[in-house]
């Protein structure tokens, strides 16, 4: 155990800049000084990242044979489901937003490589938001229930990045608006999702396969990626320095699991509201159509 740690702490080092002083700290940009990278002891780092990954990797093998021996509901058009072609010029359009956001990153030359080799603007790349797009692009291009009620149980992370919303880093003129415009769509589409896929049932066996891959994302690949750049990737390497947050969570050892707890309400009650709304409409549209 002892020579893991030494290894996965000198891989850390290697991957670790010290970019500015601490007087201009900004976890969400730049990369952190090392009194706050180890601010939690590594021999936790190592744990953490073990224990939480092999939990979820369970989990997510048991959620999976449950879903497989449940009975959902079948893909079939719903009263308001828009043609196939609709949706499909539709996924292109939620591709190219995804595309001309990957062309703003490239555009911003901050000259901040880190030894691993991974630019500030790649790691951002891994955000929720820009994964979620790809989701909804291959959902509405293959007409996929189970992608669709995957974007509608994680659909909180397009209205927090939309709440919480950061300008300060950018450089076109456009990016704003094609900002309000791509995030206005993603926090509807959950909506449109809910009404026209028919999507699963919040089973047991949803709620662990769910769980799994939120948290597989964020541990198996945010946590690693944070490590090997520096920049602290959804607060993987620290909570954050200010605000509400860092008063919550900033001295606590232990505030990942119990960030994940908050992520798995926040998933359960986005599917909730957002399956709710839509067997109103459409319980709403038949008795119209009856009518």
């Amino acid at each position: 155990m002892e020579t893991v740690i030494a290894i996965v702490k000198e891989i850390a080092d290697e991957g670790f800049r010290d970019c500015w002083d601490d007087a201009q700290e900004d976890p969400k940009t730049s990369c952190i000084p090392a009194s706050h990278y180890w601010q939690r002891p590594v021999e936790y780092h190592v744990a953490e990242l073990v224990t939480i990954n092999a939990i979820a990797v369970i989990i997510g093998v048991v959620g999976w044979v449950l879903l497989a021996r449940e009975k959902p509901k079948k893909n079939t058009t719903g009263l308001l489901r828009l043609p196939a072609s609709v949706e499909k010029s539709f996924s292109l359009f939620l591709f190219a937003l995804f595309v001309i956001q990957v062309w703003y990153k490239l555009q911003r030359d901050t000259g901040i490589i880190d030894v691993a080799g991974i630019s500030r603007e790649v790691v951002w790349l891994s955000m929720p938001c820009h994964i979620y797009t790809l989701l909804a692009s291959y959902a509405l291009l293959r007409r996929d229930t189970m992608t669709a009620t995957l974007c509608v149980t994680l659909s909180w992370n397009t209205f927090l990045g939309s709440a919480f919303a950061d300008f300060s880093d950018q450089r076109h003129w456009t990016e704003p608006y094609v900002f309000i415009v791509h995030h206005m769509i993603l926090n509807l589409l959950p909506l449109y999702f809910a009404v026209a896929f028919k999507i699963r049932s919040f089973t047991l066996g949803w709620f662990l396969w769910s769980t799994s891959l939120m948290t597989l994302w964020n541990m198996a690949i945010h946590t690693p990626l944070s490590y090997l750049s520096g920049y602290n990737v959804n607060y993987h390497i620290h909570p954050p320095i200010r605000g509400a947050p860092n008063r919550i969570f900033g001295t606590d050892v232990f505030y990942k699991p119990k960030i994940i707890i908050i992520l798995m309400l926040l998933s359960t009650t986005s599917h909730f509201l957002f399956s709710g709304i839509g067997s109103l409409i459409i319980r709403r549209a038949s008795s119209t159509k009856e009518d």
